[in-house]
């Protein structure tokens, strides 16, 4: 800018010199070239600096969506640390409760939360609310108990039509969104009263027998209602695992059960595995 105000003092110089007659005219127009080339260059420089301008608006718009993307990022590895220490928590509380339990020689149950995710437990919660004669829900261990006597008749492990309304259902939940990431592990239970009747015992030779093929026939049935089968395991425990004491009609039903457990995707191995891979 300075350069340009000394050329235009020079061209007035010069035109106020050739008007007095004093400039020759070879300097004049010397004088005048040099002016056009300062203007020449205060354009470019004008440009250059639009040109800046223009940059650092691109710059500024791509810069907006990474610092978005960075705060959705410290979000999450927030949301991590905050999972990551409520499983540290569960997992400290467990141990406690083990080395308690072996302490004491392990007289009492050892029962470990585990909270599902809240769509999916929200979900659970709906779906015995819907059928309570039928289920009951543990929100607090994410389990879901199924009557035995209202899913089987006495000594069977045929499901009863009126339960198949209900596990398609359960079905359905399990097939939404919210279980996408859990597997489905069926535990049958029953009360300590041997199998005695002849016809009985040519299938099912023993409680754990019975615990067992109920639990393959609620799989059975979650897999017709089309859940995969390599999300479904099942177990049996017979009468060794009583919520109440086997003392009347009352204590026997409870005991009488079939227990559905949605754990973390590949969280139930499969036998023989380990030898395979």
């Amino acid at each position: 800018m300075r350069r340009v105000a000394v050329g235009a003092m020079g061209l007035g110089g010069v035109v106020l010199a050739m008007a007095a007659g004093c400039v020759p005219q070879a300097d004049y127009d010397a004088q005048l070239m040099h002016n056009r080339k300062l203007q020449e260059e205060l354009e470019g420089t004008r440009q250059d600096l639009a040109d800046a301008r223009a940059n650092l608006k691109n710059l500024r718009d791509r810069l907006g969506p990474l610092e978005q993307d960075a705060a959705k990022n410290r979000e999450l590895a927030e949301s991590y640390r905050a999972e990551r220490d409520r499983l540290l928590d569960e997992y400290n509380k467990a141990k406690a409760a083990l080395e308690s339990g072996l302490a004491a020689g392990l007289d009492k149950p050892i029962i470990i939360e585990r909270k599902l995710p809240a769509e999916l437990d929200t979900a659970l919660k709906d779906f015995a609310a819907k059928y309570p004669d039928l289920v009951e829900f543990d929100s607090r261990t994410g389990v879901v108990k199924w009557k035995a006597d209202l899913l089987f008749a006495l000594g069977s492990d045929v499901v009863r039509d009126t339960a198949k309304t209900a596990l398609q259902q359960f079905a359905d939940v399990v097939n939404s969104a919210a279980a996408a990431d859990f597997d489905v592990f069926i535990v049958g239970h029953t009360d300590n009263v041997p199998i005695v009747k002849p016809e009985t015992r040519q299938k099912h030779p023993t409680n754990w027998h019975l615990s067992a093929n109920r639990a393959i026939a609620v799989k059975e049935a979650l897999r017709q209602a089309t859940v995969a089968e390599t999300r479904l395991g099942i177990g049996g425990y017979s009468d060794t695992r009583p919520v109440v004491a086997n003392v009347g009609r009352t204590g026997a039903e409870k005991n009488r059960r079939v227990e559905v457990y949605l754990v973390p995707k590949g969280s139930v191995g499969v036998a023989g595995e380990a030898q395979r891979t």
